[in-house]
């Protein structure tokens, strides 16, 4: 009974970060919609009330409540030092902080202008290096020059550092647009650009809209102080407000050697404040009781609310159409007058799948299958004591595993009056195999060494690992054909032979030179022994020999490494099976 009962915690412990639990929250994003850095100008002695922090312009007040997260890995709060804010920008300026977090100096320098070097991240492949020890010197990174000294901190967890690598650079931004490195990471090679240009790296960065083109949205806008080039292939999200000078934005795109940034992609995160005390962002869900007639833009009634649709609103229709009784979710912008401008609109369920019903409500829970129908899926099921009715239109999605009884599953529906649930979708999160017996859920990269001779169905071979793929595997090619030397991810169960067997593979980048023996390893377990001296030496997990060394990160936040702890492992598995750990975590 007690191997029964831990090998379903496992299945829970896999699945424990995909259960975020529903909230009224208006925000998608836990930690707010605003994030900056600043250096700390004054804080109450108990740490909660009113903070007084400089973005390197200003002074921000800063307010902090009991329930505010203060991490204090860098250093004590103190006067001075550089912190990391997170929270909900508010009409007066201020921020509530969900998140204030101790930061290195050197994220803060530079923030206020006037010439002084500012902090800055991309993404690049590795030109040169010097020939010296620990690489201290001047490298070249998608052609340009960053400088490491012996404190820049060199991390290799997707891989070691070489000549056309992918890394993400974080530092100084030089006057000469040389980068001071503070931190130097290896990455998988489809986060690095595939040449075209030559000169770019990928970045991300947050910024307020300082100016914008005079006819739309195509050319150059400025954020704090950054050139952004747009153009028609730019993807604008506006769900949490208009592009406007003065909303709050992340940009993603390709830094220039200039220090403009080609932008791929602008996300608004707060809309502008334009004097009237501006809108409030909300979501909420509701029975479609009108439409405009012959066209879905124009003013629609939502459960009494009227919600207007424009060309620019997203509409979902995933789970159903849109018609009168349709039951959606709704997320836009208040007006004064209390509707709302609709950003996006998503059909939960349509009129004949249990939607539609004023006295339903959309629901959402996790549980083991404990009964199916007799014949097929459609019918009665129970998930952990709850009745289950799923119909022909439930979209039922097995990629984490197949449906069977005791499987542990998500299900989105409508709760009825008498507590039952009908299912609008059903997500397996973890199954066990036909007897009964759980097995590991794994996810690792690698390059794409062998196929099967006539087409992908059958053995492949991935970083030196069989991965066995059948007609229900997923296999995504987005990002380029399956080939021998691809690089890719494979999703699926670890069997006892060793081998995979794959739900889903997906193309991160296409064939091309520089394969390799090892590959980048993700995996869960429980630790079945350690060194007889310290943690330095070789560990079971799970029945995996995982070899730690002096430079392997071990986290004990959730719980302390000991046999019969819940780790998660990251790492380089080596052509024997073993993984040399960079890095290990206690989840429990």
């Amino acid at each position: 009974m007690k191997a029964r009962t831990t090998r379903w915690f496992l299945l829970l412990a896999l699945v424990v970060l995909a259960m975020v639990p529903a909230t009224a929250a208006l925000a998608d994003e836990e930690d707010g919609n605003y994030k900056f850095y600043g250096t700390v100008v004054s804080f109450p002695s108990n740490l909660v009330g009113d903070w007084v922090v400089n973005d390197g312009t200003v002074d921000r007040i800063v307010r902090v409540a009991s329930s505010t997260r203060i991490e204090q890995e860098h250093g004590p709060i103190a006067q001075g030092v550089c912190v990391e804010v997170k929270g909900w920008l508010q009409p007066d300026n201020s921020i509530n902080a969900t998140k204030i977090e101790t930061k290195e100096a050197y994220k803060c320098s530079g923030s206020g202008g006037g010439g002084s070097s500012r902090y800055i991240e991309f993404y690049g492949t590795v030109d040169s290096l010097p020939n010296t020890p620990g690489w201290i010197g001047a490298w070249t990174v998608s052609g340009r020059t960053v400088h490491v000294t012996a404190t820049t901190r060199i991390e290799q967890e997707h891989g070691p550092v070489a000549q056309g690598v992918c890394v993400e650079v974080k530092g100084l931004l030089q006057s000469d647009g040389a980068v001071n490195a503070t931190k130097i990471e290896t990455k998988e090679p489809w986060k690095c650009p595939s040449g075209g240009g030559g000169s770019s790296g990928y970045t991300e960065f947050y910024g307020t809209v300082e100016s914008l083109p005079a006819n739309g949205l195509m050319g150059d806008w400025t954020v704090s102080g950054r050139t952004v080039h747009v153009d028609a292939t730019t993807r604008i999200e506006q769900e949490h407000g208009p592009v406007a000078v003065g909303a709050y934005v992340e940009v993603k795109g390709w830094l220039q050697a200039d220090g403009s940034v080609n932008a791929t992609k602008i996300e608004v995160k707060m809309p502008a404040r334009d004097g009237g005390g501006g809108s409030n962002y909300i979501k909420f869900y509701g029975t479609v009781e009108s439409l405009p007639s012959g066209t879905w833009i124009g003013t629609w009634t939502v459960s009494g609310r009227t919600v207007h649709v424009d060309a620019t609103t997203r509409i979902e229709q995933e789970h159903g159409s849109v018609v009168v009784g349709a039951y959606v979710e709704v997320k836009g912008w208040t007006r004064a007058d209390g509707s709302v401008n609709a950003v996006k609109i998503e059909v939960k369920a349509s009129p004949g799948t249990g939607g539609g019903s004023d006295s339903s409500t959309y629901t959402k829970f996790y549980g083991f299958v404990e009964q199916l129908p007799p014949d097929g899926l459609v019918g009665t099921w129970i998930v952990s004591g709850r009745v289950t009715s799923v119909t022909a239109t439930t979209w039922i999605d097995q990629e984490h595993g197949p449906v069977r009884l005791n499987a542990y599953v998500e299900v989105e529906g409508l709760l009825q009056a008498d507590g039952t649930v009908v299912a609008t979708k059903i997500e397996v999160k973890a199954s066990p195999p036909a007897g009964g017996q759980p097995t590991p859920f794994l996810k690792f990269y690698g390059y794409v060494e062998s196929l099967p001779a006539n087409g992908l169905v059958g053995t492949w071979t991935v970083g030196g690992r069989t991965v066995v793929v059948d007609p229900n595997t997923r296999i995504e090619q987005e990002h380029g054909p399956v080939a021998v030397g691809a690089y890719v991810e494979v999703e699926g169960y670890l069997q006892s032979d060793g081998s995979i067997a794959a739900t889903k593979i997906e193309v991160k980048a296409s064939s091309s030179s520089g394969g390799s023996n090892t590959s980048y390893v993700k995996f869960y377990g429980v630790v079945e022994d350690l060194p007889a001296s310290g943690w330095i030496g070789d560990w079971v997990v799970s029945g995996r020999t995982v070899r730690v060394d002096a430079n392997t990160r071990i986290e004990q936040e959730h719980g302390t490494v000991r046999i019969g702890a819940y780790v998660e492992v990251k790492g380089i598995q080596q052509s024997d099976g073993s993984v040399n750990a960079l890095k290990i975590e206690v989840k429990r």
